[in-house]
């Protein structure tokens, strides 16, 4: 299933993993900008993520297996006001 949905982007962040894998993530807020999540990432879609300002409204396409935690982040797209 393919949902998308506006939010906030607050940070990109690249670590590594306990298994020794670079890990990348984002943090967003929601449409409300009450709740917090993060979307883990690959490195082409980190990079992507960087070139954007902090605070910046996107909106997130993602793909979500129900009964399933895991979501993929498709893209991103930044909203022009």
């Amino acid at each position: 299933m393919v949902v998308a949905g506006e939010s906030v982007l607050l940070s990109c962040t690249s670590f590594i993993g306990r298994k020794g894998q670079e890990l990348f993530s984002s943090k967003f807020y929601d449409n409300e900008g009450e709740e917090i999540f993060t979307l883990f990432t690959d490195e082409t879609m980190y990079q992507e993520l960087r070139k954007i300002k902090k605070n910046t409204p996107v909106v997130l396409r993602m793909s979500w297996v129900p009964g399933n935690k895991y979501v993929q982040l498709m893209s991103v797209e930044v909203i022009k006001e």
